[in-house]
């Protein structure tokens, strides 16, 4: 398998889902992942597995926004995530910046975030991030 294709304009928020707010410090895309980065006044940046802090997830961005704009991060429950998911798969944070993977993708050196499983509702991945520290 490899990275979901996303379109960020179908990118939103389920009914029930939490949603914090954060500044960007990128450009960042409706659907990416993000991580806080403390060295950066805990500004969202996206998130890649290549070190334990660019992997510690906080969420699906659900806007567009650049940097220094005010950003809109979907933390808890159901995010359609603008592209097609699989019943059942985990999915995690991938190796491209701000990208979803099935958790099966991740290889030796990759820092595993799991980021929620599909619901089987097309698009559509209960989100629930666990960002282990721990590589592959």
């Amino acid at each position: 398998m490899s990275d979901i294709t996303q379109t960020s304009a179908n990118v939103k928020a389920m009914t029930g889902s939490t949603v914090s707010q954060h500044v960007a410090g990128a450009t960042i895309v409706a659907g990416n992942l993000v991580y806080l980065d403390t060295g950066d006044g805990n500004k969202a940046k996206t998130c890649m597995t290549t070190t334990a802090a660019t992997a510690l997830c906080k969420g699906v961005a659900i806007n567009n926004a650049d940097d220094t704009d005010l950003l809109f991060i979907l933390t808890a429950g159901d995010c359609d995530i603008g592209g097609t998911t699989v019943k059942g798969t985990v999915y995690t944070v991938a190796d491209n910046a701000g990208k979803i993977r099935p958790n099966a993708d991740n290889a030796s050196g990759d820092f595993v975030t799991t980021i929620g499983v599909a619901d089987g509702t097309t698009g559509v991945i209960n989100i629930s991030i666990d960002p282990t520290g721990v590589a592959v």
